[in-house]
């Protein structure tokens, strides 16, 4: 998303008494067994979090996850 689509979102909502609320995808984990995966996963939601803050949502809804087997 652009800043400029990001501040048109976050606007429309103020201006519409709308409660912005973010739901991070099914399938991350920040349990996984794997050191870099994990990390990914945390840098993933970390991006997440930002754009929240930066849409201004008031939720952020996360699912933990089970780690995947090592095969």
């Amino acid at each position: 998303h652009t800043p400029k689509q990001i501040t048109d979102i976050r606007n429309f909502a103020v201006k519409n008494n709308i409660i912005l609320q973010i739901h991070s995808e099914i399938n991350s984990s920040l349990i996984e067994i794997d050191d870099i995966i994990r990390k990914a996963e945390k840098q993933r939601l970390q991006r997440v979090v930002k754009f929240s803050r930066q849409l201004g949502a008031r939720c952020l809804t996360l699912h933990p996850a089970k780690p995947r087997p090592i095969t």
